[in-house]
């Protein structure tokens, strides 16, 4: 096992796809990443369908090497939203994947993944094929250690779709005391398959979020929904790509947060028409509600067009709460308080219901302390 040490190296991740005024300061984000030899293995434990995945001795077993092999060499080249520096990273720290496929009994596979109480760095790199025709849901949940641990937490996911297979994603950050967390996407999707992802960051860290789907076969889909919220002064930084490569695709972005007390965020959102991408449809919208006086919030969407039949939207809506609102809520005796929760709970439970799974819904609402409907 790797010892942490204090070797440390500034790194640019999170990269805009096509650079504007540097003075913005919007083209990418620097952090200080650990020595990739200094990093440990991330604690990963797993539920449901477990014949479905594949781990290394450590975890369920000895790794066949041929299905090894297979599934690093198809999914190596997918580009994830972080950028190559931050892959690159995660690639030097030499830890296996956690390999998932779907197989005739899959429905859906949990995973809970932290750090261990003593490390300071956990990476945990996974890697999702879904064949033709096939579904799997996985969910991941990013906790923290037994015991308080300001330390980083970095998940890299990639994900290959085959012809009309039907792959989700739910990724649920609900940490306390992680210092950073990193979570880095990459996906596929062949031929009418679709890919959706949904993402809940409920703060208590530096969140660093990059995704990045490559809709390569004619009619693929995906839609991404992400949910956020700042606080303190905590810090979150986005950059989410939509490539369109196939003919009639079609990418959704779906992004509601809550910015509070002193905290920031930056979010990227491309969609991307490439040559021979006709009939490609995109859009992205975004709900920001903010709750303090020195938040800082950056939006920058972004379309790139090379393909002349092609549909592309974008929106923001940024706001803060009316005092009409306020005054209303008021005189049926919630106090103000009480009503900047309801209305903060309501913009982030639009994502939640999207998750698409009881347990699910429910944890997330409990960490955040919305109340039930």
């Amino acid at each position: 096992m790797a010892i942490a040490n204090s070797n440390t190296e500034m790194t640019r991740i999170n990269p805009l796809a096509a650079l504007t005024w540097h003075r913005l300061k919007v083209n990418d984000t620097s952090v200080r990443l650990e020595n990739p030899a200094s990093v440990n293995r991330a604690v990963c434990r797993i539920e449901g369908n477990t014949g479905a995945v594949h781990q290394m001795s450590e975890l369920s077993g000895i790794l066949p090497g041929a299905l090894s092999d297979n599934l690093s060499g198809a999914l190596s080249e997918i580009r994830t939203g972080a950028g190559e520096a931050f892959a690159d990273w995660i690639r030097k720290t030499e830890i296996e994947a956690v390999r998932i496929s779907a197989d005739d009994n899959s429905e859906s596979v949990r995973m809970h993944i932290g750090p261990a109480e003593t490390v300071h760095t956990a990476v945990l790199p996974v890697e999702i094929t879904v064949e033709d025709n096939k579904e799997l849901t996985v969910i991941m949940k990013l906790t923290d250690a037994a015991k308080p641990c300001r330390g980083a937490l970095a998940v890299q996911t990639r994900i290959k779709a085959g012809a009309g297979a039907r792959v989700k994603l739910v990724q649920l950050q609900l940490t306390k005391y992680a210092a950073q967390v990193y979570t880095d996407i990459g996906a596929d999707a062949g031929e009418n398959a679709r890919i959706e992802i949904v993402q809940l960051f409920a703060g208590g860290a530096d969140v660093y979020a990059g995704s990045e789907i490559a809709l390569r076969g004619d009619g693929s889909s995906s839609q991404v929904f992400i949910g956020y919220q700042g606080a303190g002064e905590g810090k979150l930084d986005f950059n989410y790509n939509a490539v369109h490569i196939g003919k009639n695709t079609d990418s959704g972005m779906t992004v509601n947060g809550v910015l509070r007390d002193s905290s920031q965020k930056t979010f990227r959102g491309t969609i991307d028409f490439k040559t021979g991408s006709s009939g490609a449809v995109g859009a992205e919208t975004e709900d920001v509600l903010l709750l303090g006086e020195t938040v800082v919030n950056k939006t920058v969407p972004l379309i790139l067009c090379a393909e002349e039949d092609v549909k592309g939207s974008h929106g923001a809506t940024i706001g803060q709460l009316e005092e009409e609102m306020l005054f209303y809520l008021g005189s049926r005796g919630i106090s103000e308080e009480k009503a900047v929760d309801l209305m903060a709970g309501a913009r982030i439970g639009r994502i939640i219901r999207e998750i698409g799974d009881e347990t699910a819904e429910q944890e997330a609402k409990a960490f955040l302390g919305i109340e039930e409907e």
